[in-house]
């Protein structure tokens, strides 16, 4: 009897063991399996872009290490790799957000996967940018035939925030070659061709050239030398008439950046601007443009005894995205003490490439406060007409390149033509750029134009010569005024 409590006992405890070893069992292999699957998520996450799901950088460039190592192992061995950079991508964000800004990058992506061949490395390099790496280049015809796949995969356009946005990437290519080059070198060279591709044109790709490195290193001076002189003011504005071309008589100035370089001399605009706009200095640099605008023309005021006289201000699309930009530009006015009327901002179409309601919004804003809105390099562009009728403008600017052709082709004399009678039957004021020789000056009146500007009558003028040539457009029409009295 003892002997079977005995066993019984000795049984129970067996399975109580059992049990218990197999409940540690199940919780050591619960445990392994979300190691395994933790581990799992980490290389993952490790060798992944968390938004797009593409590979990311060190995965990318682990890879283009590997490549090289092979081309060095097997000779005949080329890679090539393409530098991606979203186009104006930082307007999409700050117009319409971040949460549209990422869903046009996971968009972006699943084009640029469905562009590039199985055997192809693509990754999300960090911010808008990407790469793909071709191991079997073929020379470059493998890796342009990708990149023109891309540039075409992106032209049909995608719906963000109830707007149709064209996304467009640069693209810049560099090979191997067989060098001893490192990922770092490879990827600096197709970065420099990018910006070569941007610099030609949005939407576009460039190919390496080592001349290039030196435009990057004197582009990299630029920058730091902008950056010094936006801290130290050395900039300064010239003003160019816009004038009555039967009377002479001037209605208006255009205000026209200027940088005097200590070393390069004078600086185009058109170099600079775009460096400033890409390393984030533009919206201070405007800042100041205005303000001494609005100075220069409250003087003007001054001298003539009444404020009639306006100033046009070139403004960048960085403005019109700044939720500060109507205050600030209320403020400069105030401070001032100008009427609204008197200033004209000038803007290209530029300002239009992503359509946003915020846009619209601004440039309603904008003329609802008594400010004009001026469309400058009219004609140039693909839809300069149909900003004219979604957008409410004041003027428009006939661009220098109608202007130099209007005495030498009929067909560009009635495009001029048919603009000033546009403008007429839309009650716009109409400026005709670039004007260089009395026989444009004399086809322009004859269509009926009364705002003219170039080198005819002025080329752009520092503020005492702009005041000298004021006060005699002043003394002219006294004159007038005089004998017609």
């Amino acid at each position: 009897m003892q002997r079977d409590i005995s066993e019984r006992k000795n049984a129970e405890e067996l399975a109580i063991r059992v049990r218990v070893a197999e409940g540690q069992n199940a919780a050591l292999a619960s445990e392994i399996v979300e190691r395994k699957r933790v581990e799992a998520e980490l290389l993952y996450t490790a060798f992944h872009d968390g938004l797009t799901r593409l590979r990311n950088r060190a995965y990318f460039m682990s890879q283009l290490q590997a490549a090289l190592n092979r081309e060095t192992e097997q000779s005949g061995q080329n890679c090539a790799i393409l530098f991606l950079d979203l186009d104006r991508f930082k307007i999409v964000n700050d117009s319409l957000g971040h949460v549209h800004g990422d869903a046009l990058l996971r968009e972006v992506a699943q084009r640029l996967k469905r562009s590039v061949r199985p055997q192809d490395t693509l990754a999300r390099i960090g911010g808008d940018e990407f790469a793909i790496l071709i191991e079997d280049s073929a020379g470059l015809a493998t890796a342009v035939e990708v990149a023109e796949r891309v540039i075409e995969a992106m032209r049909t356009p995608l719906q963000l925030s109830h707007q149709s946005v064209f996304p467009s990437v640069s693209i810049g290519i560099s090979r191997s070659l067989g060098r001893d080059t490192s990922p770092d070198d490879l990827i600096r060279d197709a970065d420099i061709a990018m910006y070569e591709a941007k610099r030609a044109g949005h939407g576009d790709y460039a190919i390496f050239d080592p001349s290039m490195h030196e435009v990057a290193v004197a582009r990299l001076a630029l920058q730091t030398d902008l950056r010094l002189a936006v801290q130290q003011g050395d900039f300064h504005l010239a003003y160019q008439p816009i004038v009555d071309p039967t009377t002479g008589e001037i209605s208006s100035f255009e205000a026209l950046l200027r940088w005097d370089h200590p070393r390069l001399g004078s600086i185009a605009p058109a170099e600079f601007i775009p460096v400033a706009e890409e390393i984030g200095v533009i919206r201070e640099i405007d800042r100041r443009v205005m303000i001494e605008a609005c100075t220069q023309l409250k003087k003007w005021h001054v001298m003539q005894g009444r404020s009639t006289l306006r100033m046009s201000v070139n403004t960048s699309a960085a403005e019109f995205v700044d939720p500060a930009f109507l205050d600030d530009l209320a403020a400069v006015l105030a401070s001032c003490d100008l009427p609204p009327k008197c200033l004209e901002l000038e803007i290209t179409e530029g300002i239009f490439l992503h359509s946003s309601p915020q846009i619209a919004g601004i440039i309603a804003a904008i003329r609802q406060s008594g400010v004009r809105i001026a469309l400058d390099d009219f004609g140039t562009g693909f839809s300069s007409l149909s900003y004219i009728s979604r957008y409410p403008i004041d003027t428009i600017k006939i661009d220098k390149s109608f202007i130099d052709e209007i005495c030498t082709r009929k067909s560009t004399y009635a495009i001029v033509d048919l603009i000033m009678g546009l403008g007429k039957a839309l009650g716009l004021n109409i400026i005709a750029e670039g004007v260089e020789t009395n026989d444009q000056a004399n086809k322009l009146i004859a269509i009926g134009c009364t705002a003219t500007q170039g080198y005819l009558y002025s080329k752009p003028l520092l503020a005492g010569a702009a005041s000298d040539a004021l006060s005699r457009s002043m003394r002219q029409m006294t004159s007038r005024e005089l004998k017609l009295g």
